[in-house]
């Protein structure tokens, strides 16, 4: 087998590829359809179970058997920051009530998977989330819309105000950053996406 390092960049995400597919024993999802979606720094994978186990609905919120799988950009953050994160998001939806993705444990209860492999050099930090059903509404925008991405935001900001945050990239932020900056970050997906059972 090739050096990682003398790999062009489709043999470099194929051999990623396998690691994910290693990743997939630690959520008991081994079985998986795995589709690349996009390479940002962190690889973004789309995984659709063949056989899904019934869970109860969420408001019809989730996809049920489908998941958005994250390899996480080495160096890009510590796995403390990620955790954060996934932390953060998971209080969102169970706490703010708000349709954002779920964080998914592994079996074991951890919110991120460390994985190494001999033909990869060093380990790697997977996460996984539930897929959210919606679409991209690029016309035909109604009043309607624009409310429920009012409430979302509103939600959020008094989320925000009153969640502790550990931080990214492992800095402690205070609760004042946490509420002005914070929601902002969030408003990049609330402006640009709108949940398919957005009333009229």
């Amino acid at each position: 087998m090739k050096p990682y390092q003398t790999l062009t960049y489709r043999g470099k995400l194929r051999r990623l590829a396998k690691l994910v597919r290693t990743a997939l024993d630690a959520y008991g999802l081994g079985n998986a359809r795995l589709e690349l979606l996009r390479d940002a720094g962190n690889l973004l994978f789309r995984l659709v179970e063949p056989h899904p186990t019934p869970t109860p609905v969420t408001e019809g919120l989730f996809r049920e058997g489908v998941y958005l799988l994250r390899l996480l950009q080495p160096g890009y953050q510590t796995p403390e920051a990620a955790v954060s994160e996934l932390q953060w998001l998971s209080a969102l939806r169970t706490e703010a009530d708000l349709p954002v993705p779920e964080p998914m444990l592994t079996r074991e209860g951890a919110w991120i998977a460390e994985v190494a492999v001999p033909f990869v050099p060093g380990s790697r930090n997977v996460s996984l989330v539930r897929w959210v059903k919606g679409r991209m509404i690029k016309h035909g925008v109604r009043p309607g819309h624009f409310r429920a991405a009012g409430r979302s935001m509103a939600r959020l900001h008094d989320h925000a105000a009153h969640w502790q945050f550990a931080g990214r990239r492992g800095s402690a932020w205070s609760s004042t950053h946490q509420a002005s900056f914070m929601p902002v970050q969030m408003a990049t997906g609330f402006s640009g996406w709108l949940h398919s059972n957005t009333p009229n």
